[in-house]
């Protein structure tokens, strides 16, 4: 069922205009009131086409890929979850799990499921963008690999609209992996989009059926949509903010922003631009653009070490035999039993720093990819001929005497014939005419008649 209200959280303007137009009567301030609503509108309605613009490119066009990244609510996935609680576990203690999807447009939808052991920072977000864009790239080994890539985000400044975040999107395009990188927000308050209705049929799905352990989660998650390719979970995290901090420059104001371009320049390093709404000019003009990076960062990050006590698994372990007299089977309590175990031991043990570091497998990724080129496409002749008729330059309309032309040559008006003097009337021209011909002119009718009677007399 839809519900009444919508849960998604509103905009400052609209709602403001909303309680400003309940409380007046007044025709001409409600008419100011809808001229900025229309206008705040228009405005919020053209940066959401800039984002369906580049979504439908990316879904025909194999030289762009395009994401967007999007947490769901974490209130829905708590486990063990039941469709219909009842009293007596209404209070028991759950996990807390977070759920961030993404979608590469044209290829399908997918998330990463972590406990809250990481920090819900800019680490997570630069982890999943290269997760996700490795995950994908590693399945287009039969394709040239995406020169340009367009990120959409959510305005949260303390995971996504923040200076570590554009530093490393410069660094990407710095390396070479890939020539332009874009980075979007939709306006605030309006930034609902495809992720949203991902995130609608999960928990759709959660409201009918019961998800007792985390396989049970992940299982919901594919089913809840076709296109679904399965969920990650998030094991280990590198430490991409430390890593690149010594390199960065300070930036300031980049709150204000809605849209950032990253590109090389002539020099060979890559600079930042950016501008308000889609119709804004680029800035900063004239300029290559803002630096971000005073060095290039080496080696690989370390990783994030994880916050076991937020998981709060001694308090589950407490509650799983109150959890057995509320409906969760001896099956689903010892799964918990050994998961909570593993993860204690998993979450202490210490990291690899030497395993493949996502950059590395990018370029390697890059490296294997078939080189772009240029596929001829074949056309039926008569489709070919017709159009090449139809953008063929047209004669030039001109006055005077007609001066026959092919039409595929357009003709200039046709020059006087003297310029010198004027042409002479029509009557002279046709006594000249006349004179000039007279000599090969026939005789007139009656005139052979005469002729041919004094002939046949004599």
């Amino acid at each position: 069922t839809i519900p009444k209200e919508n849960r998604f959280t509103k905009c400052d303007v609209c709602v403001l205009i909303h309680r400003e137009l309940e409380k007046t009567s007044d025709r001409d301030r409600r008419t100011e009131l809808e001229k900025i609503r229309s206008e705040h509108n228009a405005l919020q309605m053209d940066q959401r086409a800039r984002y369906h613009d580049i979504r439908s490119k990316a879904e025909v066009d194999p030289s762009i890929l395009s994401i967007i990244i999007d947490g769901m609510d974490q209130n829905a996935t708590h486990l063990p979850h039941m469709k219909k609680v009842n009293k007596s576990s209404v209070n028991l203690w759950h996990l807390k799990t977070h759920l961030t999807g993404v979608i590469i447009h044209g290829h399908g939808s997918s998330g990463f499921l972590d406990y809250l052991q990481w920090p819900h920072d800019p680490n997570l977000t630069m982890n999943i963008l290269l997760r996700a864009v490795v995950g994908q790239l590693s399945t287009m080994t039969d394709a040239a690999f995406p020169k340009k890539l367009y990120i959409q985000l959510d305005n949260c400044g303390r995971e996504n609209k923040n200076q570590y975040v554009l530093a490393f999107l410069s660094l990407l395009v710095e390396l070479e992996i890939f020539q332009e990188i874009e980075l979007g927000f939709l306006m605030v308050g309006h930034t609902h989009e495809d992720i949203d209705a991902l995130f609608g049929r999960i928990s759709m799905w959660l409201r009918k059926h019961d998800a007792l352990t985390v396989p049970d989660l992940l299982c919901g998650m594919k089913a809840a949509k076709s296109d679904y390719k399965g969920t990650t979970i998030f094991r280990e995290m590198y430490y991409i903010k430390a890593w690149i901090i010594p390199h960065m420059e300070s930036l300031h104001n980049h709150s204000h922003p809605h849209i950032f371009r990253f590109r090389k320049a002539s020099d060979g390093l890559s600079y930042m631009q950016y501008k308000q709404w889609r119709q804004s000019e680029w800035e900063p003009q004239p300029g290559r653009g803002i630096r971000l990076l005073k060095s290039t960062p080496t080696g690989v990050p370390p990783f994030v070490r994880p916050n076991v006590a937020r998981m709060d698994t001694q308090i589950i372990k407490a509650d799983l035999p109150k959890y057995a007299t509320s409906g969760l089977g001896a099956v689903s309590i010892q799964w918990w039993k050994a998961f909570l175990e593993m993860i204690e031991l998993d979450m202490a043990a210490e990291r690899d720093v030497q395993s493949v570091w996502l950059l590395t497998e990018l370029h390697h990724l890059k490296e294997a990819a078939l080189p772009a080129h240029t596929v001829a496409i074949q056309l039926p002749q008569q489709l070919t001929t017709m159009h090449n008729t139809e953008v063929q330059p047209i004669p030039q309309v001109y006055t005077g005497r007609r001066t026959p032309k092919s039409r595929s040559q357009p003709t200039q008006n046709p020059p006087p014939e003297d310029s010198s003097e004027d042409p002479p009337p029509p009557t002279q021209r046709r006594r000249r005419a006349g004179q000039e011909d007279s000599s090969e002119d026939p005789p007139p009718p009656t005139q052979r008649r005469r002729r041919a009677a004094q002939e046949d007399s004599s």
